[in-house]
């Protein structure tokens, strides 16, 4: 009986003895656990100060630039506007003499010295006379926006070729500030041999937070990074609408050449000939039912492509 009792009484010191050393290690590893969440909060708050100096640095750095280049630029637009004036000048000069030649060989045309009767054959005469007479001061029209548009072009390169060497300084600027690489997460370690389920969730939460900091990154620098593409592709949309427009013009002006012709033989250029008026007029309404179309044709080419452009640009900003 008594050795039962010793022995019952050895068991349940030995188990309060073991359940105090499980408390003790538990309460060693909530300590521990509790330090490296600790640690991690510490580390994030100053990964967090060190971005944040960084992005005031290369905003700081970017304005410099800027304000840097605004001379440049400025020289740029002054030499630009001063051409502009030139070749504006010297086109309305050509286009006046070549209109006023035009206004003189369609008087001639007008003026019948001939006496002759006014009939089909004179009048398809007159038709490919005017025709050839427009289309040349449609041509040297067409040639003068040409050397303007040529020189905008060349000025808006020689303004990108500043743009561009600014955005490679920012660029490197923020690449030596860490603003251009990947940031490694601050995870917490495993204690007492796996994560808890709340050191799981932090762990998570920072692997998200230093995909969201490359991307506000990547945000702040897009202007930078794409920027010579971006300049690239709107000098490609220039170019492509000085197409449009003269085609437009091209069509629109064949219309109109016809037009003047018809309207001057209305007008009585040819009194006490045979001249069917009604004809010419159902003409002229026909022409500007043609126009109304390429008109509204064009107009939609236009508002498409601002479409698709907007997208584009988008697209171009979020690489």
């Amino acid at each position: 009986m008594r050795a039962d009792t010793y022995l019952l009484t050895s068991v349940i010191t030995a188990c309060i003895l073991f359940s105090h050393s499980v408390h003790a290690d538990d309460k060693e590893l909530r300590k521990q656990r509790a330090a490296a969440q600790q640690e991690q909060r510490v580390q994030i708050k100053a990964r967090s100060e060190l971005i944040r100096d960084a992005k005031r640095s290369f905003k700081e750095f970017a304005r410099e630039i800027d304000n840097e280049n605004r001379g440049r630029i400025a020289e740029l637009e002054t030499e630009f506007n001063l051409t502009q004036v030139d070749l504006r000048a010297a086109h309305e000069a050509r286009v006046a003499l070549a209109e006023a030649d035009h206004q003189k060989k369609l008087m001639d045309l007008f003026m019948d010295p001939s006496g002759g009767k006014f009939d089909e054959q004179k009048l398809q005469q007159m038709e490919a006379d005017f025709k050839k007479h427009s289309d040349d001061l449609f041509a040297l029209k067409k040639q003068s926006a040409e050397e303007v548009h040529q020189a905008t072009i060349k000025h808006i390169v020689n303004k990108n070729e500043i743009y561009d060497e600014a955005d490679q300084r920012i660029l490197e600027e923020a690449s030596t500030l860490g603003l251009t690489g990947e940031y490694s997460p601050i995870l917490i370690t495993p204690i007492g041999g796996a994560l808890t389920k709340q050191e799981e969730r932090l762990n998570e939460k920072e692997k998200e937070n230093v995909i969201k900091l490359k991307q506000a990154n990547l945000k702040l620098l897009s202007r930078y990074r794409n920027g010579k593409e971006l300049r690239g592709w709107e000098i490609q949309n220039i170019e492509e609408d000085f197409k449009i427009l003269w085609e437009e013009n091209a069509k629109l002006h064949e219309l109109d050449s016809q037009q003047m012709l018809y309207n001057n033989l209305l007008m009585g250029a040819f009194q006490g000939n045979a001249f069917n008026q009604q004809e010419f007029s159902e003409k002229i309404a026909e022409n500007n039912k043609k126009k109304s179309l390429i008109t509204i044709e064009y107009k939609k080419i236009r508002d498409k492509n601002r479409i698709m452009r907007s997208k584009t640009k988008k697209e171009i900003l979020s690489k």
